[in-house]
């Protein structure tokens, strides 16, 4: 009596453990893919209670609210000549994430090294065609 109650205890036990890693929950802040051996299976938009294969699938979250990367202070030379030193904040969202792993991966802060280089060179582009005094007068006289 005793070892059949063990096992099915121990049977309880595996079937719990297979069922909780079979489910998963999507949060109306995220976004979902579903991956397996690497390749994608769906996307996963709406939130809610979702199925997996425990075991072979797996999911990678994203967020779906606006993100925000802060580089640090770069000095940027203007067009006559002066220097800045420019902080920028970069606010973007994740609007497709199929594009998003195929482009950068599974990691979501891989978006930084690329938001850097895009952000750096249309800012150099933008304040090295203008002057420094061309700013102050816009801003002191609101045109």
């Amino acid at each position: 009596m005793n070892r059949i109650t063990i096992g099915g205890v121990a049977l309880l036990l595996v079937l719990a453990v297979l069922a909780s890693s079979s489910l998963f929950i999507v949060s109306q802040t995220e976004q979902v893919l579903l991956v397996q051996f690497g390749q994608i299976v769906r996307p996963i938009e709406e939130p809610g209670l979702h199925a997996k294969v425990p075991l072979i699938q797996n999911v990678i979250n994203f967020d779906r609210r606006l993100l925000n990367v802060e580089l640090p202070g770069e000095e940027v030379i203007l067009g006559d000549q002066r220097r800045l030193i420019v902080d920028t904040l970069t606010v973007y969202r994740i609007s497709d994430p199929l594009r998003f792993y195929q482009a950068l991966g599974p990691v979501p802060d891989a978006i930084r090294g690329r938001l850097n280089s895009i952000v750096t060179g249309s800012l150099r582009r933008v304040l090295g065609n203008n002057k420094l005094l061309t700013y102050c007068r816009r801003i002191v006289t609101g045109s």
